[in-house]
């Protein structure tokens, strides 16, 4: 998903900065590159699109708090919580 939203492009531009993609956009990249895409693929792809440009505008204010350090990331505890999620799909 996020390698044809790469290909399409993550947004288009716009007169205040970057937009998102929208569906024609997504309709010819399919059909001039032959790919199908399921039903529910370019509601995706333009939502992605969407919170992209979201983020790309959250990101240039100046009172934005900067992403924290990876180190204190309890690794077990992550690793943990990523078993219990696919233990809950595997039943």
């Amino acid at each position: 998903m996020i390698s044809s939203l790469s290909e399409i492009g993550f947004a288009m531009p716009g007169m205040s900065g970057a937009i998102p993609i929208n569906y024609q956009e997504i309709e010819a990249w399919s059909r001039l590159t032959h790919t199908y895409l399921p039903w529910y693929e370019p509601a995706l792809l333009r939502k992605l699109s969407r919170e992209y440009c979201a983020e790309l505008q959250e990101s240039k204010k100046v009172s934005r708090k900067k992403p924290s350090d990876d180190s204190d990331i309890d690794e077990k505890a992550a690793a943990d919580s990523f078993r219990n999620v696919l233990n809950f799909y595997k039943d």
